[in-house]
């Protein structure tokens, strides 16, 4: 027998389910269309702290290398929100 937080879970209507978001490129940009300009202020943020976390822990080419797939990612995310 399902508890109540299973049945809930399962009841999600289908606009909330974010699992159609999973194969995206990035779980975060579905953000700003649920919270406007508050998702757009979180998504700014989470773009700047993943490029400061990649310039902290990473050297050289690989770094250059992820800068760029993080720009490009950051890019792709911009243009599905417009």
């Amino acid at each position: 027998m399902a508890t109540n937080s299973q049945q809930s879970l399962s009841s999600i209507p289908p606009q909330y389910d974010i699992k159609p978001f999973s194969s995206c490129i990035d779980r975060t940009q579905h953000i700003a269309d649920y919270f406007g300009p508050l998702g757009e202020q979180a998504l700014s943020v989470y773009w700047t702290k993943k490029a400061e976390a990649i310039t902290r822990y990473m050297e050289g080419s690989k770094r250059s290398d992820q800068l760029r797939e993080l720009q490009g990612q950051k890019d792709d995310v911009h243009d599905l929100l417009l």
